[in-house]
């Protein structure tokens, strides 16, 4: 077990090391013997198998006896390589919720990997590497290692936006993703520039130890404080679709791959809130006065501009683009709440939204085309009859999206909404109750063209791997609907 220090934790980075291992012995097999695909595919599952397999002995190593232990006070966290890496309950959670995605998202996009020809050795390894990056981010105790996480996934989803050759969108949403996510890495690095200039510290431990020492010593708090917390977060709320910094999804969505939106669009949310998380509850929990009620702002302007724009669209994949908007705005109405009960809410919240954006990108890719940029409206008419499983699947999703009960995304609402009216937040409640209704409008639009207009497309054809990965996620979307507590239990077990 590592001790606090420049301790060095083989176990702290194993599902890094594994996920890294298995991109470079794609790219070394691929160049070699240029084999065919099913030789990458067991490579890939073998790497991800790996990650959870290193989860797994993380969590052995925090619990070294899980007898007679309830919550997380019976742990003992890792923390690794001066502080740069820390594991503890609530990292090995959103650690497991990006495997989730890696494996999930790789099912879904293995139409498109194929589709690539020799590059999809190039879009696996990317992927691969993203996941590493994204690890790396959840579970940061230094402000150096959450951007270096950041980056190696970022660069890493800018390539594969555009991986597709096949058409012009897929170029422009690559350029549109990248400029962007360039300045809003360039904003969060002048902040955590400013905070150190302000604290001497880089690690988590450090800044909120020097913060609380402070008390109410306003004289020694200076507006450099806000400032860099401010720019720190706007980096994050780009990362997560947030208003007003959500320009770049509709577009990137709309214009990458089809296959591969699914796996960009979540795992980057499950890392950013995992992160947002940790910065919100170590590092600035002295400074709660300052990040509060702007985030809070941004809850509701992200609620509202995300639903309503999301009524005008008719391109499915826009819909979902401004649907993360207000989705990421619905769980920064928990993270805005800054109490235990609202993170667990939250945490709930993105690692079932997380599965089900996935599973609903995977069958609009299968509908559009692997790497298709754009899937209008239209191509839904008549779904249910010339792919009645694709359409049952497709609505199961929108419901859950939209908050049904019976689905996941009901208890994931409730829950974060009830900390948040308990928390003094009730303004805010109030608006994204509003908006949460009036949402059903274009998840609803969607199922009433699959099952009450004709059309006359193409029967969908599902791979088994695409079979079997819905039907876990529907099974998953509506058990944790009916029976959520298994889930939360684990979720108690990760925050103090």
């Amino acid at each position: 077990m590592g001790e606090l220090g420049a301790s060095v934790s083989l176990v702290a980075i194993l599902p890094e090391v594994a996920l890294v291992l298995g991109a470079v012995l794609v790219l070394l097999v691929d160049v070699t013997w240029k084999p065919d695909l099913r030789v990458h595919a067991i490579l890939a599952a073998a790497s991800i198998a790996g990650a959870a397999g290193g989860l797994l002995a993380q969590w052995l190593e925090i619990y070294p006896d899980t007898e007679g232990i309830a919550g997380a006070q019976g742990a003992f966290p890792i923390f690794a390589y001066s502080d740069m890496v820390v594991i503890d309950p609530e990292s090995i959670l959103f650690r497991a919720g990006v495997v989730a995605i890696t494996a999930i998202g790789t099912v879904f996009a293995w139409r498109l990997i194929r589709r690539l020809g020799r590059k999809g050795a190039e879009a696996l390894a990317l992927v691969l590497i993203a996941s590493s990056g994204f690890l790396f981010m959840v579970s940061a105790g230094h402000f150096m290692m959450l951007f270096l996480g950041l980056e190696v996934g970022s660069i890493s989803l800018y390539v594969l936006a555009g991986i597709s050759n096949e058409h012009k969108e897929s170029d422009e949403a690559a350029m549109k993703y990248f400029l962007l996510g360039s300045v809003a890495s360039a904003i969060f690095l002048y902040g955590v520039a400013l905070l150190y200039t302000a604290t001497g510290t880089m690690t988590y431990a450090g800044t909120r130890g020097f913060l609380l020492s402070l008390g109410d010593q306003i004289v020694f708090r200076p507006a450099i404080f806000p400032l860099a917390v401010g720019l720190i977060l706007v980096g994050f709320l780009f990362k997560i679709g947030a208003a007003p910094f959500h320009a770049w999804a509709p577009d990137v969505y709309q214009g990458a791959p089809a296959g591969i939106t699914g796996y960009m669009s979540a795992v980057a949310k499950v890392a950013a809130i995992g992160a947002i998380l940790r910065m919100a509850f170590v590092p600035f929990s002295g400074l709660v006065d300052t990040w509060q009620a702007p985030l809070a702002g941004v809850a509701a302007v992200s609620v509202v501009v995300g639903t309503l724009y999301a009524v005008v669209q008719s391109d499915l994949r826009r819909i979902l683009a401004y649907s993360g908007v207000a989705h990421a705005g619905f769980l920064l109405v928990g993270v805005a709440t800054g109490t235990t009960g609202s993170a667990r809410g939250v945490a709930f919240y993105v690692l079932t939204y997380v599965i089900v954006l996935a599973a609903a990108f995977g069958i609009v890719g299968a509908v559009s085309g692997a790497s298709s940029s754009g899937s209008p409206l239209d191509a839904y008419r008549g779904l249910s009859k010339s792919s009645p499983g694709a359409a049952a699947s497709l609505s199961v999703l929108m419901l859950a999206l939209a908050g049904m009960p019976v689905t996941s995304g009901f208890v994931a609402k409730f829950g974060v909404f009830t900390a948040a009216w308990r928390g003094g937040f009730q303004w805010l409640v109030l608006v994204a109750l509003v908006a949460s209704v009036a949402a059903f409008a274009f998840y609803l639009r969607v199922i009433v063209l699959m099952y009450f207009e004709e059309g006359d497309g193409p029967e969908v054809e599902l791979s088994l791997g695409t079979r079997i990965s819905t039907a876990v996620v529907l099974i998953l979307t509506i058990g944790l609907g009916v029976y959520p507590t298994p889930l939360l239990e684990l979720i108690d077990r990760a925050f103090f």
